[in-house]
């Protein structure tokens, strides 16, 4: 099969492929795939994103547009360059297609997609942060912050978007910050390229900031759930 073709399969090797038929069952997989070369596969029984950045370049109407394939066809353009690569890439395309496809018309949606698809061997967590706090205000959300630099602690209220150095809980969509999470938040906010920057060199676990931005995105899309994450 030549996977350069973007159409629709009915006989692979033999093996018939119908709506009714276990997709993984065969090892025949279900791809959906961007203009970015970014592509989800799905089983019959269970939604799954594999999602990567390959050299290939097809168009994708959300849902509309897909072709089957093979584990061996699939393995001649996934180039996965480690687990948490794949992990970021899983997120990645699960935020976009989650999202609305409507918006990568946005040049600086679009600029920053193939921004952070380019870097490779980077903290894929905090590339992951940097990404949800630029893709959230490239859409209009945007952080406010009361930067005051006598504070020890910060209050960020992740439904009104607001980052002030009051600790009193008003909802329960507040997270209290410590100083290094606020400058970390503020600095990536700022930055105009993360390649040039160096934040590699900062030796500080900031998974919790990864997460109390995922579950900002999620509420100001109203994302359900996120199955790369398996989060709710």
């Amino acid at each position: 099969m030549d996977i350069l073709e973007n159409n629709i399969y009915n006989n692979i090797n033999g093996y018939i492929i119908s709506e009714s038929t276990y997709l993984n069952k065969g090892k025949i997989f279900k791809v959906y795939t961007d203009e970015f070369g970014l592509i989800s596969i799905y089983s019959k029984s269970i939604e799954m994103y594999l999602s990567m950045y390959s050299n290939y370049n097809f168009k994708l109407n959300y849902r509309n547009e897909f072709f089957y394939c093979n584990e061996y066809e699939l393995v001649d353009f996934i180039s996965f360059e480690s687990k948490e690569h794949i992990l970021f890439l899983n997120i990645l395309s699960e935020i976009i297609l989650k999202t609305s496809v409507q918006e990568l018309k946005n040049l600086e949606i679009y600029n920053l997609i193939k921004e952070v698809l380019s870097i490779k061997k980077t903290d894929y967590k905090m590339l992951l942060t940097y990404f949800i706090i630029k893709y959230l205000l490239f859409n209009g959300y945007h952080l406010l912050f009361d930067n005051d630099k006598n504070a020890k602690a910060f209050n960020f209220d992740i439904y009104e978007l607001v980052i002030n150095s009051s600790l009193k809980l008003n909802s329960k969509y507040n997270y209290v910050l410590d100083k290094y999470e606020f400058d970390f938040i503020y600095l990536l906010y700022n930055l105009d390229c993360f390649e040039k920057s160096e934040l590699n060199n900062i030796k500080y676990d900031f998974s919790r900031v990864l997460g109390i931005m995922i579950n900002a995105l999620c509420l100001n899309f109203n994302i359900y759930k996120l199955n790369s994450f398996n989060l709710r």
